[in-house]
C-alpha cells in the first residue's frame, strides 16, 4: 500500500507529532499530508518532518499548543531540510529503504552534546576519582584507613544523619 501511494506521487509530507496528545492513547500520533497535485520543486519528493519534541507536558495528556503549531506548520510550509527537525527524502530514496516512512531512519536527532573520546573519558573519571570521607565528623575515630575508592560527598553538607553509639 504505502509503495502504491508512493508511486502514485500524492504523499507530501510525514509529521511525526509528541506522545500522549490524543485521550486514550499514550503513543505518537503520525500525520499523513497527501496531495493530488504536488508543486513542480516537491514532485518525487516527501518532507519527513519530526515534531516530536514539540508539546506541552500535562498531567493526563499532552497540548499542542499554537506556538508549537506555527512552528510546524513553518516547518512544513518551507520544504526544505532543518537539522534534526526535517527532512526532503526522494522517493528513490525511500525505495531504496523497502518503502519504510519512519522518521528516524531519516531525521536524526540533533546532538547538543559534546562528544567524548575513550581517552578525555578516562581523563575525567581519573581527575574525578579522589577520595572523600563520607562521615568527616567521624574521621578521628577511625581505627584503620577508609578504603581507597571514590566516593561523593554526602548530599547533606557533611551532616550526619544518624547518632551511632560509640564503643
Amino acid at each position: 500500500m504505502r509503495q502504491k501511494i508512493l508511486a502514485m506521487n500524492l504523499l507530501e509530507a510525514v509529521i511525526g507529532l509528541g506522545p500522549n496528545l490524543f485521550y486514550g492513547t499514550g503513543l505518537a500520533a503520525c500525520s499523513l499530508v497527501f496531495r493530488q497535485r504536488k508543486a513542480p520543486d516537491r514532485k518525487h519528493k516527501v518532507l519527513i518532518l519530526d515534531a516530536s519534541k514539540e508539546f506541552k507536558t500535562g498531567r493526563a495528556q499532552n497540548d499542542l499548543l499554537p506556538e508549537h503549531i506555527e512552528r510546524i506548520h513553518g516547518w512544513y510550509h518551507a520544504y526544505q531540510d532543518v537539522e534534526g527537525i526535517a527532512r526532503m527524502v526522494t522517493l528513490e530514496e525511500i525505495a531504496a529503504n523497502d518503502y519504510n516512512l519512519n522518521i528516524p531512519r531519516y531525521v536524526e536527532p540533533k546532538v547538543d552534546q559534546a562528544v567524548l573520546t575513550v581517552e578525555e573519558a578516562m581523563q575525567r573519571l581519573q581527575a574525578s576519582a579522589t577520595f572523600v570521607c563520607p562521615m568527616p565528623a567521624y574521621a578521628s575515630l577511625c581505627h584503620s584507613p577508609c578504603p581507597p575508592m571514590a566516593m561523593a560527598p554526602p548530599s547533606n553538607g557533611g551532616r550526619v544523619r544518624r547518632r551511632w553509639p560509640l564503643a
